[in-house]
């Protein structure tokens, strides 16, 4: 489905030569990010990426002073997560998504400027892989498997925890290369997460039972990186049953 910023966005130019393209079409299976829009933008020299929009309209079940803290919150933890990304490049952590710049669009017909953060383009998901009806066999899981979990060797050895790791945020580029995209709900234990932190690890169809019955562990180690392994278990789960925990 159109979202209201596409006819806004689209021919605008971003930074270093980047200009939006088109909104991107979500296939079969593939989920979207909360509060941000998808957007395919391309280079000058013919490449394309990934644009990762933050969604400016407010949230009509809140009014007044609540509608602008809920926007500040967005892109607080917008902002959290270009930095943390950065931070991955910095710490030369391969196996995650690379961001390859951050900025702003300002639109006439709009109050406030407009955010994105730019990524280098997927072919496409795990999920999209497997509901477009292409083969998981075994070597394939375990090649896509050993990417990921190290990964999740990385950013642990890191203190940063995904807290989302599931089908539509693994990530297939040629050659089989695989990485982790999608670091909204990440949580860096050196810098505080704007907002509030919350009980889930990410999407509730796929946090650990303990947390959705409001087992809340207060040491962090315990409480995110470990359940970081418990998704990574049950996307081996969808790897060889093509169904989630």
């Amino acid at each position: 489905m159109k979202h209201p910023l596409n006819g806004l966005l689209i021919g605008h130019e971003l930074e270093n030569g980047w200009v939006i393209e088109s909104q991107r079409c979500l296939r079969a299976g593939a989920t979207g990010a909360c509060h941000s829009i998808g957007f395919i933008a391309k280079h000058a020299d013919g490449s394309q990426a990934f644009v990762k929009v933050l969604d400016p309209t407010p949230d009509p079940r809140l009014k007044g002073r609540e509608q602008l803290k809920e926007l500040e919150r967005r892109l607080a933890v917008f902002n959290y997560e270009s930095d943390l990304l950065d931070k991955c490049q910095t710490k030369k952590i391969r196996r995650v998504i690379r961001a390859l710049g951050r900025g702003s669009i300002q639109v006439p017909s709009l109050p406030n400027d407009v955010h994105y953060l730019l990524f280098e383009l997927a072919d496409r998901d795990l999920r999209e892989h497997a509901t477009l009806g292409e083969t998981l066999d075994a070597a394939f899981n375990l090649k896509i498997l050993h990417q990921v979990a190290l990964a999740l060797e990385a950013l642990h050895f890191n203190q940063i925890a995904h807290q989302d790791v599931k089908p539509s945020n693994v990530l297939l580029f040629d050659d089989l290369v695989t990485k982790l995209g999608d670091f909204g709900h990440a949580h860096d234990r050196s810098i505080p997460r704007p907002g509030i932190n919350g009980p889930l690890a990410g999407d509730p169809g796929h946090a650990p039972p303990e947390q959705l019955y409001g087992c809340m562990l207060k040491e962090w180690t315990t409480r995110r990186l470990s359940s970081d392994i418990y998704l990574l278990g049950s996307l081996v789960m969808f790897m060889f049953t093509v169904q989630v925990l």
